[in-house]
């Protein structure tokens, strides 16, 4: 399966696929290149990244990126083992969410950040079937 490019040309294109129990959308260029330039610059500054570690056949690895999950207050999320405290949103996010939410009139309250600092990063085939 070849990788999707999401941030060459300045065109919005919007691609909506149903899949096996579920369905995406995925909005590139949702934000100017500029706009998306902004952005990233803050969230790499801003956000506080961890460095998660999983289990698996009796001992412990770093899972291969760093991650965040931002949401509303006392909210948890768990995967693989891994369980997340929410931090509370911050602004950048907040107005990120708002933009979102403003043009697809849908409410969202939280949300797990991935950052994948170099190409040693990555995250294997998997479903996220977690409820």
């Amino acid at each position: 399966m070849a990788q999707l490019d999401m941030f060459s040309g300045d065109e919005m294109i919007i691609t909506h696929k149903e899949i096996d129990g579920g369905e995406y959308i995925l909005v590139n260029n949702f934000f100017n290149p500029e706009k998306s330039k902004e952005y990233l610059d803050k969230l790499l500054g801003e956000i506080e990244w961890t460095q998660e570690y999983i289990k698996m056949y009796g001992k412990e690895f770093p899972v291969p990126r760093l991650s965040a999950w931002y949401g509303e207050r006392n909210m948890t999320y768990t995967y693989s083992g891994i369980t997340h405290e929410a931090i509370a949103w911050n602004d950048v996010l907040l107005e990120i969410k708002k933009k979102i939410e403003e043009s697809y009139n849908y409410n969202f309250t939280s949300v797990l950040l991935n950052l994948y600092r170099n190409g040693n990063d990555s995250v294997s085939w998997h479903a996220d079937d977690e409820k």
